[in-house]
């Protein structure tokens, strides 16, 4: 083989090399198995706040108990975050249906649950982050500390390109 047949040879194989590496080093961590009441919590905060005599109010009370998103000025967080949410009936039309869209885990305790919220004029996408603490996590089962909502968000701006790398 001619040095310039190997150079090329070589430089494939490295190039291949070093994308698997590359690739391994960035994946997140699998799913855990204990997920069912995180999305059972998304679950009630969807049908609460979809509710007519309940509202969003409620919703967010349940969804914020153990939160530290409302440690400082509770009421004032919870009535803020309500208006947000009616806002979102307002322009869109009441919520039909949701459905979970997918999980990322970032590391072992961190977690980030997305759903489409689909309202009769516009689908609107809720992003939820939980992050678990309390000591040493099993791997295996996913079991550990307990899960608390420490930052979620709707986005109304569609962008299914940047989806890809959810």
């Amino acid at each position: 083989m001619n040095e310039y047949l190997k150079g090329i040879v070589l430089f494939a194989f490295l190039t291949l090399a070093s994308a698997a590496v590359v690739a391994q080093s960035t994946q997140t961590t699998s799913v855990p198995t204990d997920l069912d009441g995180l999305h059972t919590t998304v679950k009630i905060f969807f049908e609460t706040i979809s509710d007519e005599t309940a509202g969003p109010q409620k919703g967010l009370e349940e969804l914020l108990k153990n939160s530290p998103i409302t440690r400082e000025d509770r009421e004032k967080t919870i009535l803020a975050l309500s208006n947000n949410i009616r806002e979102i009936t307002r322009r869109f039309g009441p919520c039909l249906s949701f459905e979970s869209i997918g999980a990322k885990m970032i590391g072992r305790d961190l977690i980030v649950l997305r759903y489409l919220y689909k309202c009769r004029d516009y689908p609107v996408v809720w992003y939820f982050t939980f992050y678990r603490s309390g000591g040493d996590t099993d791997t295996e089962s996913g079991s550990g500390g307990v899960w608390t909502l420490i930052h979620f968000y709707y986005d109304s701006n569609l962008n299914i390109q940047n989806w890809e790398n959810f």
